[in-house]
């Protein structure tokens, strides 16, 4: 079924929760890892997936969900350093800010890709370049989960049951939870740890669940800019160029379309949809790439579907209950589920090299690519993860990785490249 078309009524309802689903554990982690309000962000997904339905008139299939490009950077910028898992960010309006000027970047480079061709990036941003960064950001990550796994005497075996039962459901799922093992395994780890927990006299505890109405608004938050903050987060816009480029790519693989054309659309509609959402409180949105596989499985590619999956993110999001339900899992099975997570953000770079053949063979290749995945994974070993470039100016790991990556990209291939097709047009001239 194309995008173009649309399923019935009741079929597209079905197809739409299952789209739910599979965004929802990382809709509801990654702004919980930033200490962003869930319920703000869950809501703006919606909106944003709305939003990017119209700007590239149903052409392009895909959820926009809270982006883990921003995890490291945000999280630097604010000084996040939570009691507790879900804990609110005390400083989130300044990352509101920076998510807001990156949105602003972004839909720059989206309506320069829309007027004049998409060929400059993959000049600046070429496979080598976007594989490593990638990988990088998974590293820089890395460290999120394993202190998880470690918050307490309970954590340790939390985690590994959260692995082994995501593991069991990824590798051996019947039917649908094959499809959406982090959901379907986090539920159960969760229930063997309600379990343990009554019996080892360690409960969980249900106190802001207790507490929490059933129905309200989302919290709704101003930004606030800081440069200094900005500095930071602004590098997000490479991964998110990578990031929405690739999904693209995949999306017209597995329909059998080139879209190539809506390319610079999608990158306005993923802009635009980050801006309003940082401008109400919520995380930063990128297209999912749970939701491109769910579509590869089912092989029903109707945007129609992603309306109802819209619409049920936002209905969701009145619902404070659920959101305090998700902040009384224990941070052991959050780690395991980190661990896993960012575990696959790694891979997709190697994937990115796999699937483009790069040869890391080629000494110019395995230069660029080896400086800037240690980058990414060694800046957590500093104080702060960060380096301070000024008194207002500093980079974490991502941030620092992706400019490296750019940079060196341009000496090592661009620049040289261009100088010796000047050099030759002399010479027959």
């Amino acid at each position: 079924m194309l995008s173009t078309e649309r399923p019935s009524w009741g079929y597209a309802l079905v197809l739409g929760l299952q789209h739910l689903l599979a965004m929802f554990g990382a809709t509801v982690l990654i702004p919980s890892l930033m200490g962003f309000d869930v319920s703000t962000t869950l809501f703006f997904s919606g909106v944003g997936t709305l939003l990017f339905y119209g700007l590239v008139g149903g052409r392009v299939p895909a959820y926009l969900g809270a982006s883990a490009a921003f995890l490291s950077c945000v999280n630097t910028a604010t000084a996040y350093k939570p009691a507790f898992f879900g804990q609110l960010n005390p400083n989130v309006r300044i990352a509101q800010g920076g998510i807001f000027v990156v949105g602003i970047v972004y839909a720059i480079v989206g309506a320069i890709v829309h007027f004049v061709g998409s060929a400059f990036l993959q000049v600046l941003m070429p496979p080598l370049v976007s594989g490593s960064v990638v990988m990088a950001i998974g590293l820089n990550l890395a460290g999120i989960g394993v202190s998880n796994a470690n918050a307490n005497v309970d954590a340790p075996w939390q985690t590994c049951v959260a692995i082994l039962v995501i593991g069991a459901f990824a590798a051996f799922g019947p039917g649908f939870s094959k499809q959406i093992p982090i959901l379907f395994g986090l539920v159960l780890a969760y229930v063997i740890a309600v379990i343990a927990g009554s019996r080892n006299g360690r409960p969980l505890d249900y106190t802001f669940l207790n507490e929490a109405a059933w129905v309200a608004a989302p919290k709704f938050t101003a930004p606030v800019f800081d440069g200094s903050a900005i500095a930071t987060i602004l590098p997000a816009v490479i991964v998110l160029l990578a990031e929405n480029m690739g999904h693209v790519a995949t999306i017209g693989s597995i329909t059998n379309r080139d879209l190539n054309g809506y390319l610079g659309r999608a990158f306005l509609g993923d802009a635009l949809a980050t801006m309003i959402s940082s401008v109400g409180g919520g995380a930063g949105v990128t297209t999912y790439a749970e939701n491109i596989g769910t579509m590869a499985v089912t092989r029903v590619y109707s945007s129609l579907i992603f309306i109802f999956a819209a619409v049920f993110a936002i209905i969701l999001s009145f619902i404070p209950k659920f959101t305090a339900l998700i902040n009384t899992i224990p941070p052991g099975i959050w780690g395991g589920v980190e661990i896993i997570l960012f575990g696959l953000i790694s891979i997709t770079g190697a994937r990115i090299w796999a699937q483009n053949k790069v040869d890391l063979g080629e000494p110019k290749n395995l230069f660029i690519a080896a400086v800037v995945v240690i980058l990414g994974a060694g800046m957590p070993s500093l104080p702060g993860g960060v380096v301070k470039l000024s008194s207002t100016f500093q980079l974490d790991g991502i941030g620092l990785s992706a400019i490296v990556a750019l940079v060196l990209n341009l000496a090592v291939f661009v620049i040289p490249d261009a100088i010796k097709s000047l050099v030759q047009k002399k010479k027959r001239s």
